[in-house]
């Protein structure tokens, strides 16, 4: 020390100290992962979407207008902007956004289609389920956001231990502090002790 004391106990501050820094460095880890997550999912979101507006007439329309029940085109090397239900065509997809699975999946009459899968093959009439926010790609998106707002159970474990490790220090030392008095040491050996 400073003035040539024999002791000097850092060690309560630093382990402290510790907890808190991991426990930060950890949640910090965890939201820059799922930024980069939300970011991509973020890319994959199909803006507009080819709706039929005729028997045979499509338009170009911006997902928010799509409605439930509507039908829209979905070509092949694009996204889809809805979850929907194929009606009519085949095709290979891509759902590896929803499932995982890297292969392709056959699409024909009655297959699921979510916003965010790619059409590989062939063109594909899609009723519209959900569309804009009601997607499920929306919702993923959703509870990434909500998972960033929310305190990490890595900030949450450290805040426990820095709440539980002063007040344990404390007892111990006053424990061993009564301790060592009752066994006779003098007042000064029992406090550096402690």
């Amino acid at each position: 020390t400073m003035q040539h004391a024999e002791h000097a106990y850092f060690d309560a501050a630093v382990m402290l100290l510790t907890f808190l820094l991991a426990g930060r460095y950890l949640d910090q880890n965890m939201r820059r992962r799922t930024r980069a997550v939300a970011g991509n999912l973020a890319a994959l979101k199909a803006e507009t979407a080819a709706k039929f507006v005729g028997p045979d007439e499509i338009s170009e329309v911006p997902a928010a207008s799509i409605r439930a029940g509507e039908i829209v085109l979905l070509r092949p090397g694009e996204r889809s902007a809805v979850d929907g239900t194929v009606i009519e065509g085949r095709s290979e997809i891509d759902q590896s956004l929803i499932t995982g699975e890297t292969l392709h999946v056959a699409a024909e009459k009655g297959t699921a289609v979510y916003a965010g899968t790619l059409n590989m093959s062939g063109a594909l009439r899609v009723r519209v389920a959900a569309a804009a926010e009601g997607t499920l790609l929306a919702e993923i998106t959703r509870l990434l956001d909500s998972a960033l707002q929310a305190r990490s159970r890595y900030v949450q474990l450290a805040d426990r231990a820095s709440r539980l490790y002063a007040p344990v220090v404390h007892v111990t030392a006053a424990l061993t502090m009564f301790g060592w008095l009752a066994l006779g040491a003098s007042p000064h050996e029992a406090i550096v002790t402690a």
